[in-house]
């Protein structure tokens, strides 16, 4: 889906939520994009699953009747069913962000909660293939629970279970997830193997190293 965006947008990665009418979807960016119910919006063209954003609930991300589809939620994934319109997958929020502000962010401007808010995030840019230098490393999307290796404690996100809107948990580096990378593959990589963010040191695809000029794994 990914690379027939790319063919009719010249090469650029989604940087907003294309949903007209939508009054919280700004065609000048929307930091929140790597979520699954914001991402599948500018993508559901290529999607083929016929689902409808819902401009009259309170919500305005989720799906008109809360429809939901196999294509986008793990069935391992207990958590995001009811909590997330049943979006499992999160979009690498570096492929909308220069790498400078990539590097910048902390968990809690990735968050949609009033404080710390956005920050520099707020600030969206279109980022075009052949910006990634590292296509094959580079985790394009993937799952943002441990859903498949996660043991007695339970699912945790990047960040573990977070203490407060912006400190990560001990627990970040259980487990693991499928990512696709920006080439094209699908590979299952293990937490503790990722590359961590600058700030706060996060196994975190949203904030890889470097952005576009990193990598999350060697």
């Amino acid at each position: 889906m990914f690379t027939q965006y790319l063919q009719d947008s010249d090469e650029a990665y989604p940087n907003a939520c294309s949903a007209p009418g939508n009054p919280n979807c700004s065609t000048t960016g929307d930091p929140y994009l790597w979520q699954g119910q914001h991402f599948r919006w500018p993508l559901m063209p290529y999607l083929a699953i016929g689902q409808e954003q819902d401009l009259t609930n309170a919500n305005p991300w989720r799906s008109v009747g809360g429809s939901a589809s196999a294509l986008l939620y793990c069935p391992s994934d207990s958590i995001s069913g009811t909590g997330f319109n049943a979006t499992s997958y999160g979009y690498s929020a570096c492929f909308y962000h220069t790498d400078a502000t990539t590097d910048a962010l902390h968990l809690g401007n990735l968050r949609l909660l009033p404080v710390p808010g956005p920050g520099l995030g707020a600030v969206c840019v279109s980022r075009l293939a052949n910006e990634v230098a590292f296509p094959a490393q580079k985790a394009l999307a993937g799952e943002f629970y441990n859903n498949h290796d996660h043991g007695a404690a339970g699912l945790v996100g990047y960040w573990g279970k977070t203490q407060g809107a912006d400190i990560p948990g001990p627990d970040m580096m259980v487990g693991g997830r499928d990512y696709v990378f920006a080439d094209g593959h699908v590979k299952y990589v293990r937490a503790d193997k990722q590359s961590l963010s600058v700030q706060q040191s996060c196994p975190d695809i949203h904030r890889t190293p470097g952005g576009l000029s990193g990598y999350d794994v060697q």
